[in-house]
């Protein structure tokens, strides 16, 4: 039977189509929200640092600064997807995979993430720093300052702890998961790329879509949540040790420990990944489904509602509120790049 056509010549979107657009909607709505809150958020928090500042001493100003900053990540992750959930029927609603028990080849998917991961951060920064952007990124974005022991602690707290739980309750339990009816890649590449935008830094952009797709890869091979929030903790936790590394040493020794960390990572994430494909083949061969190098992601047993295009995949996923979310973040990355040009071509 010929499809339905419209009258410019293009399919009648089904049903299907239609769900899919909305679940874009309403998670374009979601991280429109995400922007509104991280703006606004932290100038309601800012008069609380003031008077920290003013009445406490230097630690402790640094303690409830460094606490009200990550209450204002927290906030902005947790209060867009509470709101998905509200506005999104009960029939729609795919529930988040939050199984605490890890399947086979849990902990070697990790370490293949972490090397995958660290891979793309290598390649990232060797890319910015052809353009000279990494330099602007050090000097402009981000504050060098001398790290206390205490404010290590803190910033493992707010760099690694929060961001982990945060970022993956958003993007992989709300965003991929809610997108997986639609099909794998939809879930995969959709949410990996919101990832990478919502960090609104064009100098991460590779690394972060990157580490987007690795974490939603794993998110869905191991059906659990948690296992990509230990991959996320333990990349952050390894950049947390990058920036004491380089707070604490001269700039010979933190690059060869910094390069060493590097190499035993790819070591043991290459190790774990020939150990995966071994043991899957031999499972195969003995006629088990054994453990595969991400097995289940493409031959999960659900009904995918595929659109009829890749075309018709973006048309669809850029519903109104969605690219609101996407012309935001790209006009913020953008106005960042022209700052950073005239910054280091004068």
């Amino acid at each position: 039977m010929k499809a339905l056509l419209t009258r410019r010549g293009r399919p009648q979107p089904t049903p299907a189509d239609l769900a899919y657009r909305r679940t874009t909607n309403r998670l374009g709505a979601t991280l429109v929200l995400f922007l509104i809150l991280f703006d606004v958020l932290g100038q309601l928090f800012d008069p609380v640092v003031q008077l920290a500042e003013y009445y406490l001493d230097e630690n402790a100003a640094y303690a409830v600064e460094d606490l009200c900053n990550s209450l204002d990540y927290l906030l902005s992750f947790m209060l867009p997807g509470i709101l998905f959930y509200l506005i999104t029927p009960r029939r729609e609603r795919v529930p988040m995979m939050l199984s605490p028990t890890f399947p086979k080849g849990s902990a070697a998917l990790i370490l293949i993430g972490m090397m995958v991961i660290s891979s793309s951060a290598i390649i990232n920064s060797w890319m910015v720093s052809i353009v000279g952007y990494g330099s602007f990124s050090s000097e402009v974005l981000w504050e060098n300052s001398t790290l206390q022991d205490y404010e290590g602690v803190l910033l493992f707290i707010s760099t690694a702890i929060v961001p982990a739980f945060c970022e993956e309750f958003l993007f992989r339990g709300i965003i991929c998961n809610n997108l997986r009816p639609y099909g794998k890649t939809v879930a995969v590449l959709g949410s990996a790329l919101l990832f990478g935008l919502m960090h609104q830094n064009i100098g991460q952009l590779f690394y972060t879509t990157m580490a987007g797709i690795v974490l939603a890869l794993i998110y869905l091979e191991t059906k659990s949540i948690w296992t990509s929030v230990l991959l996320h903790l333990f990349n952050n936790l390894t950049s947390v040790v990058y920036d004491i590394v380089i707070d604490r040493l001269d700039l010979t020794s933190s690059n060869r420990i910094m390069a060493l960390m590097d190499a035993v990572i790819f070591g043991v994430g290459l190790i774990a990944l020939l150990w995966l494909v071994i043991k899957g083949e031999r499972a195969r061969a003995r006629g088990e489904k054994g453990v595969g190098v991400l097995s289940g992601v493409w031959n999960e047993d659900t009904v995918e509602r595929q659109m009829p295009s890749a075309a018709y995949r973006v048309r669809y996923f850029l519903s109104p509120l969605m690219l609101t979310f996407v012309i935001c973040v790209i006009g913020q990355m953008l106005w960042l790049l022209t700052f950073a040009i005239r910054y280091v071509y004068g």
